[in-house]
């Protein structure tokens, strides 16, 4: 499965327009929660044109939103590492950069965070090969993004699912139990 498919539901695609208005936003801007978001959102408008300066943005968001003691940003920030890390094929830095933005979103007690994390991981063991770890972590994600309700989450936790179990014969059929369940919650939302 793709980088691409796993975090469909990641709005990464940004227009170099939309890059040039948030460093110019940036420019004018202090160390608060409002810098650190555009600096996430700068961070996300190079996830597929250049990782390593998302990574760079990310960090310099995570470092103010810690100066500044801002949890949710830290959070986010941590996460969009992960993802350009993932996106270079750099599992260990993703899963430990999504594994500390986990714990702060647990700290501030944010489910649909950790759920989120929970399914970035999963897809890092799937491309590894590792179907039990895979499944185990989204189906951890799911229960959370159920507990929650959360729709998003569960139908991509669902097309996780349903994509590791199609890796083998023998559980085809919860494959495609999985992935009629994801298709019918999104078509009615």
């Amino acid at each position: 499965m793709s980088a691409g498919f796993l975090f469909s539901f990641l709005p990464i695609v940004c227009t170099s327009n939309e890059s040039d208005s948030i460093k110019k936003l940036l420019s004018n801007t202090k160390a608060d929660t409002a810098t650190v978001n555009l600096l996430i959102a700068l961070s996300k408008s190079y996830f597929n044109s250049d990782p390593n300066t998302a990574i760079r943005d990310a960090e310099m968001a995570k470092q103010m939103a810690i100066q500044i003691n801002f949890k949710k940003g830290i959070a986010l920030a941590s996460k969009n590492i992960g993802i350009a890390y993932y996106l270079q094929g750099k599992y260990v830095e993703a899963i430990n950069n999504w594994q500390y933005a986990m714990a702060v979103y647990d700290t501030i007690g944010d489910k649909a965070g950790v759920a989120n994390i929970l399914s970035n991981q999963g897809a890092v063991f799937y491309n590894q090969g590792d179907d039990a770890r895979a499944l185990e972590l989204h189906l951890q994600s799911l229960k959370m993004s159920e507990d929650i309700n959360d729709t998003l989450r569960i139908v991509t936790s669902l097309v996780n699912i349903g994509s590791v179990y199609t890796n083998k014969q023998a559980t085809y059929n919860k494959a495609l139990e999985n992935l009629l369940r994801a298709y019918e919650l999104a078509k009615k939302n």
